[in-house]
């Protein structure tokens, strides 16, 4: 299921899969700063992937 979730008051977001409420599969997520994190989440944490940094 792909959902998009606004984290915290920071707005860093995280649009992309979940599985028992942690991130798992693909998807995107955007920093405070910018900077982005795309690919694959495994139980919650980044595995493989592009970071593209401002």
């Amino acid at each position: 299921m792909v959902k998009e979730h606004t984290l915290g008051l920071m707005e860093e977001s995280m649009k992309g899969e979940y599985k028992n409420s942690l991130k798992n599969g693909q998807g995107t997520y955007t920093f405070l700063n910018g900077d982005k994190f795309e690919g694959e989440w495994k139980e919650g944490e980044q595995d493989e992937g592009t970071s593209h940094l401002v």
